[in-house]
């Protein structure tokens, strides 16, 4: 959003705004895994699918937020709009803060015939 407040646009933002969206979208799809990846971890067996269909239909359903930032960017101005995406993502920061001090998110111990995930069907 920072850079779609320059005004006017060039050919010059459009490639530094591209260049920021395609390098940065590794951390996104790392962060999308690695939910999975915990949810394994914590969640019964036998929920297993149940938990990643709703991990990931939660996801999608995050797309509809990106409406919500256009109407706002719109509305409101895009310097507002940064703020309040800057904001939701300290908020998110701290919620996930907790995820830190639980230790069944931790690694396991690697000399058990287990990786470091911890699964038994994947023996090193």
């Amino acid at each position: 959003l920072s850079v779609a407040a320059i005004d006017p646009p060039t050919h010059s933002s459009f490639v530094l705004y591209a260049t920021i969206i395609y390098a940065t979208f590794p951390f996104a799809l790392l962060s999308q895994l690695s939910s999975g990846a915990m949810l394994d971890r914590v969640t019964p067996h036998d929920q297993k699918s149940l938990a990643q269909g709703i991990n990931n239909s939660l996801y999608d359903f995050a797309t509809i937020f990106t409406i919500l930032f256009g109407w706002i960017s719109d509305t409101k101005g895009y310097n507002f709009a940064l703020f309040v995406c800057f904001g939701l993502s300290i908020v998110g920061a701290f919620v996930n803060v907790p995820l830190i001090f639980n230790k069944r998110l931790g690694r396991k111990e690697i000399g058990n015939g287990y990786n470091s995930v911890g699964n038994a069907d994947c023996i090193i």
